[in-house]
C-alpha cells in the first residue's frame, strides 16, 4: 500500500480473495483479478456484510476503532446506501431520496440501542433484496449498457457493489474481537 487508507485494485482483489477463501468459496491458491472475479460462483442470497455481523451486538456495532474511523454500524448503513444507489442507477432512476442523512455515511441513531440496530440491519437486508430484484430484471444484453451516469456498464456496477460489500465484510470478519 503506497498511501495509508487507500487500497490499490490488487489490494482489493486480495481482500476479496481472502474473504471468499474464509467462506469456502475459493481455494487458498486461487487468484482473483478483473478476469477471474466475474467467474466465481457465489450464493448471493445473503446481503454482505450481513454474514460478517451476524453476532454483533449494538454496543460492538457502535464502538469506534479510532478517531476519524467508521464503526460497524455506520458501515452497515453505508452499505445500504450503495446498494440503493446502484439499484437506482440500474433502474434508470435518479439517486437522491435516500432516507438517511448524510447519504454516504449516515449518522447512527440516538439512542444506539438493540431496536435501532435491528432496524438498520433490516434496512440493509431490504436494500439488498431490492437490488437483487432489480438485477433479476436485467437481460444479458443489458449488462453492456452504460448506467445513466455513463461511467460504468451495468455489469461493472454489479461487480463494483459486490466488491464493495466484500471489502467491508473483510473489515468485519471477526467483529467479536472488537470489544468496546
Amino acid at each position: 500500500m503506497t498511501r495509508p487508507g487507500v487500497l490499490s485494485a490488487d489490494d482489493v482483489y486480495s481482500v476479496v480473495a481472502y474473504v471468499l477463501h474464509l467462506n469456502g468459496i475459493i481455494s487458498a491458491t486461487d487468484v482473483l483479478d478483473a478476469n477471474t472475479l466475474p467467474k466465481v460462483r457465489m450464493d448471493v442470497g445473503r446481503a454482505m456484510p450481513l454474514s460478517s455481523i451476524r453476532r454483533v451486538t449494538p454496543a460492538q456495532a457502535a464502538w469506534r476503532p479510532g478517531t476519524g474511523r467508521h464503526n460497524i454500524w455506520e458501515t452497515v448503513v453505508h452499505a445500504a446506501y450503495w446498494k440503493y444507489a446502484v439499484r437506482r442507477r440500474l433502474a434508470g432512476e435518479a439517486v437522491g431520496s435516500f432516507e438517511r442523512k448524510p447519504s454516504n455515511w449516515p449518522e447512527i441513531p440516538d439512542p444506539a440501542d438493540a431496536s435501532a440496530w435491528k432496524r438498520d440491519v433490516g434496512f440493509l437486508e431490504s436494500e439488498h433484496r431490492k437490488l437483487r430484484e432489480t438485477i433479476r430484471t436485467l437481460r444479458p444484453a443489458d449488462l453492456s449498457t452504460r448506467s445513466p451516469r455513463g461511467v460504468w456498464t451495468y455489469a461493472e456496477e454489479i461487480h463494483g457493489i459486490a466488491a464493495h460489500d466484500l471489502y467491508h465484510a473483510g473489515q468485519r470478519l471477526r467483529p467479536e474481537l472488537a470489544e468496546p
